[in-house]
């Protein structure tokens, strides 16, 4: 069966798209029995928030079930989790030197990391466009109109998606029973909401989406996820700010 990629540019929609258009796009965003596959929506839900006023319902974070899986199906425990924010992040020191604040804290890979963590090979990324964004120039992404090579560059991506999915499908990342996959649905939603924040974000901001994730942050129903800098790590971690009871 032949398959199409569609890009949806979401920036220009705002722009130059009719009401028609884009309240076409909104309601497809928000049913709830379409599930949207992505990697690390959280750009994404901003983008949608920020131009569309639109919020992403029944979204499955592929990203989010790489890190729920590696305890649950790898039975990678805390020396693999220690090692992973100590290569990838921070480095020993601080690791062995902060363990207790950094108790439950995740690092989550990047695409082409969990691609080739998986064996999944022959998607070479652009170098020019890699090199971009190595040099902090990702605001070329915002420029209109696109040029070829990041046109083809999302393609890409979406097809490497694709290649996660039903390699996750196939080794248990994804759970088969419905109950497990609707809870993945709505850790996935917590966590492309978890920043709070109603528009874009500039790449110097400290409350940015980071390379780390609580996961106890993921499961909580209610109360509102926060992000907060400690000054002593630089590096900010997801916490549930609970609302003080009234004295007397």
């Amino acid at each position: 069966m032949q398959q199409q990629i569609f890009i949806l540019d979401i920036v220009a929609l705002g722009e130059f798209s009719s009401i028609h258009a884009i309240e076409t796009i909104r309601t497809f965003l928000n049913r709830q029995d379409i599930i949207k596959i992505v990697w690390d929506g959280r750009m994404d839900s901003i983008e949608c928030r920020y131009t569309l006023h639109a919020r992403l319902r029944s979204v499955l974070d592929l990203q989010v079930a790489e890190v729920l899986s590696r305890e649950s199906i790898l039975q990678q425990g805390e020396r693999q989790r220690l090692e992973r924010l100590v290569r990838g992040q921070f480095g020993y020191s601080i690791v062995r030197k902060n363990r207790g604040l950094l108790k439950g804290l995740n690092l989550v890979l990047g695409l082409q990391a969990c691609l080739d963590e998986q064996g999944i090979v022959g998607f070479p990324k652009d170098p020019e466009v890699v090199e971009l964004h190595r040099q902090n120039r990702s605001q070329i992404w915002m420029d209109r109109p696109l040029p070829a090579s990041l046109l083809q560059y999302a393609a890409n991506d979406i097809y490497m998606i694709s290649q996660l999915f039903q390699r996750f499908r196939r080794n248990g990342t994804l759970p088969r029973a419905k109950a497990d996959r609707d809870c993945l649905i709505k850790q996935s939603e917590n966590y492309i909401l978890r920043c709070g924040l109603p528009g874009r974000v500039d790449k110097n901001n400290s409350f940015r989406p980071r390379s780390v994730l609580m996961v106890h942050a993921l499961r909580e129903r209610h109360a509102p996820i926060s992000t907060v800098k400690l000054a002593a790590l630089s590096f900010p971690l997801n916490v549930s700010i609970h609302p003080a009871a009234p004295q007397g």
